[in-house]
């Protein structure tokens, strides 16, 4: 027990409750605060790029006369259906015309496959693990508001 003059006594799995409720209130505020400090920055951001005058495309560095630098970046994002644009470019039958798409191929290590090799398959998995790296992924906490149960 924890002895504190003028304070109830409390168990030491009391005191963690505590300290975890504790922990999770102010990461919840903690969140809070960063959203509203980012929409504040994306505001702040769009406001100095609207002061400042830039290209369509590209970055524009400007010097104040405080001697700061700003440098806005502008440009597109640009989304496609390359199957039909490459369907387009076949039906056009022109050879000189190349679509404008990008082949891209990428090999990624398959996670299921690989966690069952390691349950099911020991002796597979010891020779294939030396070929992979595993390393903690970001934790990721959310809180969520406690609901209120109504006993009538």
């Amino acid at each position: 027990m924890i002895q504190d003059p003028g304070r109830k006594s409390l168990s030491i799995e009391d005191e963690a409750a505590a300290n975890l409720v504790n922990v999770a209130i102010n990461l919840r505020k903690a969140k809070e605060v960063e959203a509203r400090t980012k929409a504040n920055r994306i505001k702040l951001e769009e406001l100095l790029a609207s002061l400042v005058p830039t290209k369509e495309i590209g970055q524009t560095t400007t010097v104040l006369t405080n001697g700061m630098k700003v440098v806005v970046k502008c440009g597109y994002n640009y989304k496609a259906n390359c199957e039909s644009i490459q369907q387009l470019f076949a039906e056009m039958e022109q050879p000189d015309f190349t679509p404008p798409i990008k082949v891209k191929t990428t090999r990624s290590l398959d996670t299921t496959g690989y966690e069952w090799y390691r349950i099911n398959h020991p002796e597979v998995f010891s020779s294939l693990s030396k070929y992979v790296t595993v390393t903690p992924a970001k934790v990721s906490v959310s809180v969520a508001e406690a609901e209120v149960v109504n006993d009538e």
